[in-house]
Order: structure tokens, then sequence, then C-alpha cells
């Protein structure tokens, strides 16, 4: 076979061995951590409650998205205000859209093989903070009995919304 040849089924073949998760996104995410309230300090604990990480707000941690073949990550953060008080919150990675990017390449070693293997068909968010625990602060008094309180549906992330429960 000549050179151009060869070189043409190499490239072939690690094309077809490569997922396109793999390729086009990230195995490891770097989020910014952050609060509202000041002096907060976070312990971010992996699915097996191993300790990873310690950190004052604000911070970037680097965290894996996938934690096995077809396994997503998902974290513990536990959240400490300076009063002393503690909230919990749960990170969890979802699904990459460029997994199904496989469909469209007609990669069935990318799909089934590759990017769960990587981790690759997982995402983590960008950022991630505490205002969702700061809101919840808002709604309970310190005798722990609830109250009706309004807030600003701005000041509540995107990712607690679809939490949210209509009155109505």
């Amino acid at each position: 076979m000549s050179q151009k040849i060869q070189l043409l089924v190499v490239l072939m073949l690690a094309f077809a061995l490569t997922g396109c998760a793999t390729i086009a996104s990230e195995k490891k995410y770097d989020i910014a951590f952050s609060s509202m309230k000041e002096n907060v300090s976070f312990e971010i604990f992996d699915d097996e409650g191993t300790l990873i990480k310690k950190e004052k707000a604000p911070a970037t941690i680097t965290l894996d998205a996938g934690s096995g073949y077809f396994s997503k990550s998902e974290y513990t953060v536990k959240w400490t205000y300076a009063d002393g008080k503690t909230k919990t919150t749960k990170l969890k990675s979802s699904i990459d859209g460029w997994y199904f990017g496989n469909l469209v390449c007609v990669w069935p070693i990318g799909m089934l093989i590759v990017d769960p293997i990587t981790g690759a068909m997982w995402k983590l968010p960008e950022t991630y903070n505490d205002t969702y625990a700061a809101v919840v602060d808002k709604i309970e008094k310190e005798d722990g009995k609830k109250q009706l309180s309004f807030v600003n549906i701005n000041s509540i992330p995107a990712q607690y919304r679809d939490k949210l429960v209509p009155v109505m």
C-alpha cells in the first residue's frame, strides 16, 4: 500500500475508535463555587462520601463528570456559614449533548464504549452556588417553623427553578 492509503486507513481507524463527546467535550470541569454570604467554606464529597476538597468561597474546583462506565458523578456539597450553620446540597452531572453526536456519526463504539468509559458523556455546570440554600434560610424561622416569604425569582439559580411549586 502506498503511504497515503496507509495514513488514510490509520486516520479512519483512529476516528472510528473515538466518541463524539470524547472529541468535542470534557471529562473534567472547572466549577466556580460561590456564596451570597461572606466567610462561607464548603466541603465536596464524592458519591462514596470521601472528602475531595475543602475550600472557602469563592473558589474554582476541578471535578470529574463521570464516575465509571455509564455512571455519572454525584457530589455532596456541605456549606458552612460564619454563624456555624450548615447546608448540604447535591451537585449532579447530566448527560452531555455531544454524546448524541455518536448517533449522527453512527459510531456505536463511541456511544457504547469510548464515551461511557472516559466519562465524556457527562457534563457538570460551570458555576455552583449556595443561593438556593440562602433562599431556604429566608423561608425558615429560627424556631424551625415555616413561614411565607416572597423572593425575586431572579435570586434563585436556574438549576433550582424546576423545584419550585406553584401556589395557585
